[in-house]
């Protein structure tokens, strides 16, 4: 018998193997996590390592790490660059609700809005990404964004969580300007407050690629924008793309860059007041600087 107060030698062995499991896994979580982006391999290698703990996991034994698992394996199925990216994004949403099952919004506030910030990023990807996609289908996955961004919202502050809450509302600013069935100007309306919601806490001091990001969506709501003064909504545009141009350069983010010239391109073309031989200069040498950097990416 042992005696009170010693210790069983076997069993400090076995926790501290133990032990021993759970730091070298949390490591290996780790390493493939940060290589998933840029290596195909380790973002499968992290698929069904996490499948793998999975089938030996009970969510009733703790349901917060559980829930993280399904987390990180969503995660990982969204980032996943190979495969059927449909699928991949399906397995991705099952990941994310599953792991919402597990996480009350009153006990896991933040953890709760973060997931839900993803599952709506999931839904958007298969909406948007892939509009060929049945009626029904590609309906729901462009509603669900947005239901997912309002429920983050309600746990996310800007006096708490000030960059997570601006993210979502830029999030939830792309959802709504992308959403094309409903009152389109209604939508392009909210699109507008989300983003300008977004700027109260992306500058360009603190965040300069998110501010450039969130100017370039505004600029996009402005152009789509039918309502009211059609001119002073092409010239909100302009004004927003050249805002975001100030910090987004062709070395640095090459199809963020283009992307903005070919709007601002578009816009000039369309714009109804002004020097229209001066607009439509302007509009060239936009479209210009796109050929440039897709020129440059050939090479």
């Amino acid at each position: 018998m042992e005696q009170e107060g010693t210790q069983d030698p076997a069993r400090n062995h076995e926790v501290g193997e133990e032990t021993h499991e759970l730091v070298d896994l949390s490591d290996l979580l780790k390493q493939l996590e940060a290589e998933k982006h840029r290596d195909p391999l380790a973002a499968q290698q992290l698929i069904q390592l996490l499948e793998q703990i999975l089938e030996q996991f009970q969510p009733v034994d703790d349901p917060d790490l559980y829930a993280s698992i399904q987390t990180h394996l969503g995660a990982a199925y969204h980032d996943l660059p190979t495969g059927d990216r449909i699928a991949n994004l399906k397995e991705a949403i099952a990941c994310y609700q599953q792991a919402l099952h597990y996480l009350t919004s009153e006990a896991t506030s933040f953890e709760y809005a973060v997931v839900q910030t993803t599952l709506g990023n999931a839904y958007h990807d298969l909406g948007v990404v892939y509009p060929n996609l049945t009626k029904g289908d590609r309906t729901t996955n462009l509603k669900e964004p947005i239901a997912c961004y309002q429920r983050a919202l309600h746990y996310l502050t800007f006096e708490a969580t000030p960059s997570e809450y601006a993210t979502v509302q830029a999030e939830l600013g792309n959802a709504y300007n992308e959403l094309p069935m409903g009152d389109r100007a209604a939508n392009l309306t909210k699109a507008i407050a989300c983003f300008q919601e977004a700027l109260r806490f992306r500058t360009p001091e603190a965040t300069p690629h998110d501010y450039a990001l969130t100017q370039k969506g505004l600029g996009s709501v402005y152009h789509g924008l039918l309502s009211g003064d059609r001119g002073e909504n092409l010239k909100q545009t302009i004004a927003c793309c050249q805002e975001a141009l100030r910090f987004l350069t062709p070395e640095t983010d090459p199809f963020e860059y283009a992307t903005i010239q070919t709007n601002l391109g578009s816009t000039y073309s369309q714009l109804p007041t002004g020097d229209r031989k001066v607009n439509l200069s302007i509009a060239i040498a936009c479209f210009q600087a796109t050929v440039r950097v897709a020129e440059a990416a050939a090479q």
